[in-house]
């Protein structure tokens, strides 16, 4: 667990890292704002995710309005953009030839569902969540196809027709 930690760390430390060098020269700021350091991982960091995904952001992040946009100036499409892709990532991935539900849920949105959310193979998913675990996936396929579909350890391969949405436990 401590590898875990100190690598977390130095990783965290090399991304902040890139972002200030990017923002050198760029002709246009681009800079990840901190109200201060956290002095303690576990319980001042802001988690966005988990495991894999996992990332920190030191302190509380001004960068954001309260409507999570972003706070730079001029209007930064990209970054607005960028953090509900984030999210999103967060909750369903589709590539590798699979679709990973809840691949990096955080730990601070233990209930809640999501819909609407697109995958590869023109599939659109539905997820519910409570405790952490999945209640379900409703999976609602545009086109015919076969499709792997994760969550945690469970894996199961669907062959799904074009209108007819199958749910996921």
């Amino acid at each position: 667990m401590k590898a875990k930690m100190k690598f977390a760390k130095l990783l965290s430390a090399c991304v902040v890292g890139t972002l200030v060098l990017r923002a050198d020269g760029a002709g246009m700021e681009s800079k990840l704002w901190y109200d201060k350091p956290a002095t303690n991982w576990e319980t001042e960091a802001l988690p966005i995710g988990n495991g894999r995904l996992g990332a920190m952001i030191f302190g509380g992040a001004s960068g954001l309005f309260p409507n999570l946009f972003d706070a730079h100036p001029p209007f930064q499409i990209d970054g607005n953009f960028g953090y509900t892709a984030g999210v999103c990532e967060m909750l369903l991935q589709s590539h590798a030839g699979e679709i990973h539900l809840l691949p990096a849920l955080p730990k601070a949105w233990p209930t809640g569902e999501v819909t609407g959310l697109s995958a590869r193979g023109n599939l659109e998913v539905d997820i519910r969540w409570q405790n952490g675990k999945l209640v379900q996936a409703t999976l609602h396929p545009k086109q015919d196809g076969s499709f792997k579909v994760r969550c945690g350890d469970k894996v199961e391969e669907l062959k799904l027709k074009a209108g007819r949405a199958v749910i996921f436990r």
